[in-house]
């Protein structure tokens, strides 16, 4: 089940968009994988939430967008045995493994003249767990992300920086999520991008 809503407004070129959403869903049988070659079944899990954007686009020099993400996604059936005793363990009302509950983001956009426009924004995710038990509980983190772009005649530089401040103190992946002690991944640092297009 799943509704929607949006809406515009706009005025002497000023323009602000406003989209909404709030969902519930279920599944049933679910396969999840438990490594190579070996996988378990949860007999249903839900997810309910809401989502919303924003976007603000001005005649001149500046675009701004905001989004936010609430996402309840949990197990309502699913009996596994415990990684630590042994022992069948009921998971239900247990958070998703890997879905966070809180997602937010922002970007401002400058466009400094027809040909060139600069551009920052950030990422948040909050309270996620790299293990169907929920027994490792994922640092909550901010990413800066930054962008230029220049165009002159028919080419087109972009130069995208993601993770700006090369923040190390996050994860994004666990292997053995469903052992005692799951590895978690560390994610990528810094990552410079710069992408030329021709038109010819």
């Amino acid at each position: 089940m799943e509704g929607s809503l949006r809406g515009r407004v706009e005025a002497d070129g000023h323009r602000l968009d406003v989209d909404g959403a709030i969902y519930w869903l279920e599944k049933r049988n679910v396969l999840i994988s438990r490594g190579m070659d070996e996988y378990t079944q949860a007999g249903k899990l839900r997810s309910q939430g809401l989502e919303l954007a924003v976007h603000y686009h001005a005649p001149r020099f500046l675009d701004v967008s905001a989004g936010y993400s609430l996402n309840d996604a949990t197990y309502r059936r699913f009996v596994e045995p415990d990684p630590v005793t042994g022992e069948d363990r009921n998971l239900r009302g247990k958070q998703v493994e890997f879905a966070p509950r809180h997602t937010d983001s922002a970007w401002i956009g400058l466009r400094l003249s027809e040909q060139l426009g600069v551009g920052i924004g950030a990422r948040l995710m909050a309270q996620q767990y790299a293990d169907a038990e929920n027994r490792v509980r994922m640092p909550d983190y901010a990413l800066a992300d930054t962008s230029a772009w220049l165009k002159s005649g028919r080419a087109h530089v972009i130069l995208s920086v993601r993770n700006l401040f090369d923040e190390r103190a996050y994860y994004s992946s666990a292997i053995n999520h469903w052992a005692a002690n799951p590895q978690v991944t560390p994610g990528p640092g810094r990552e410079v991008l710069c992408t030329l297009r021709l038109s010819l």
